[in-house]
């Protein structure tokens, strides 16, 4: 049993989902009660999109081990699945009860509430953000770096000058240092803990789950801003996953690169980055976003051989698919910490946007394409300006 586990579980984190349940489906008909295997194959029904099976699976797991806190989050994201949020509450919540300090059955229960009541409570900082608008179908979603703001970083991306592409710059939702007695060094802005309250920069270590679960709510708040104002579903014309591109620089393109593997988009480009080193879960969730990661041969911050060995494990954490597409490169240049000082990594940026952007959006004779910007400051909570002025605009309160 535990050699098909041990191969269903491999083959997961593959994601090859159809090995995966085969080997589980052969370990369930020694032991049909193993808990661990109903749970394994429950999150195996759920990739494959057979949700009624997951719930099943989902439903003995927890009627043979109550206490496997697994099982009740496996019924909750079956339930989600099949569009029961009250019962994905209450699963999850039980989830909770056993294990109080799982910050990610923490995050999925803040997940649903939110689909309940239909809203999303945004940070503040999140309000604050630049917006550079085109009229084409393409959309550039900028994450800046430790310390950086959202203005600086839109600068950069402007000068990228990509065709027919709206660029929007987003601005972290945490502050750079969160203690009172330290500065708040003019709003700028982290995505996840860096600082110890004396100022010193956080070590990494497995037992400490600050820096990742900053990151893993910094994803769910981007993820929720695009869903709820670039991607959603209006009268207006808005951009496609398809054509929406995240850039993040240093931790911004943590975050970009999670996202990524979260949700499918066109492209996702993370410069001077890399992965926490305390992140050892293999994701259960990859989807096939194209990535490019650069980094610096003199980056003293994140020296390269650190940098690209979590850019292996990085790619062995991706599904089959990724691979057998090589859907993730990796380029070096002659620079330290920095966005890009040359004109060769510039080129490179573009040339893997390029083939990805689409044309501009031709609607039929009569018809008027709309692209309503000001939805994403509805979404966040923001009153629209009285006149508007141009298609630029910083949204800051």
């Amino acid at each position: 049993i535990q050699v098909l586990k041990s191969e269903g579980n491999k083959a997961f984190k593959l994601g090859d989902f159809e090995s995966a349940l085969k080997c589980y489906d052969s370990a369930l008909s020694v032991h049909p009660s193993h808990v661990q295997i109903l749970s394994n194959r429950a999150i195996c029904y759920i990739r494959l999109n057979r949700y009624e099976d997951a719930l099943a699976d989902a439903e003995r797991a927890t009627q043979q081990d109550p206490a496997w806190s697994k099982g009740w989050a496996r019924r909750a994201e079956a339930f989600r699945k099949l569009g029961n949020l009250s019962e994905a509450a209450q699963s999850i919540r039980k989830a909770l009860d056993i294990e109080p300090n799982n910050a990610d059955y923490t995050n999925f229960l803040k997940t649903i509430k939110s689909e309940q009541d239909g809203r999303f409570d945004f940070p503040e900082a999140m309000k604050r953000f630049t917006f550079i608008g085109s009229d084409g179908p393409n959309l550039v979603v900028l994450l800046h770096g430790l310390g950086d703001t959202c203005e600086n970083f839109a600068e950069f991306g402007r000068k990228l000058k990509l065709p027919h592409t709206s660029l929007l710059s987003l601005h972290a939702p945490f502050p750079l240092f969160p203690y009172d007695f330290l500065p708040d060094d003019e709003g700028r802005g982290s995505w996840f803990s860096s600082f110890e309250a004396d100022g010193s920069i956080i070590s990494p270590r497995d037992d400490d789950t600050r820096r990742i679960n900053g990151l893993m709510e910094s994803v769910r708040i981007v993820r929720a801003c695009l869903e709820r104002g670039c991607w959603a579903s209006t009268n207006s014309r808005v951009w496609s996953r398809e054509h929406t591109f995240v850039l993040g620089f240093s931790q911004g393109g943590i975050v970009a690169v999670e996202l990524g593997l979260q949700v499918l988009m066109g492209g996702v480009i993370a410069m001077s980055s890399c992965q926490l080193e305390e992140w050892r879960c293999v994701g259960e969730q990859c989807a096939t976003t194209p990535m490019l990661i650069t980094h610096g041969l003199h980056d003293k911050r994140v020296p390269l051989e650190h940098a690209r060995a979590l850019f292996e494990r990085l790619k062995g954490r991706l599904g089959a698919a990724h691979r057998a597409h090589d859907q993730v490169t990796w380029g070096q240049y002659s620079k330290g910490h920095t966005t890009p000082r040359s004109a060769q990594e510039t080129r490179d940026l573009v040339a893997f946007l390029a083939p990805r952007l689409a044309v501009p959006f031709r609607p039929p004779p009569g018809a008027e394409e709309v692209r309503d910007p000001e939805l994403l400051r509805r979404v966040l909570g923001l009153h629209p300006p009285s006149t508007p002025t141009s298609s630029e605009m910083e949204g800051e309160v």
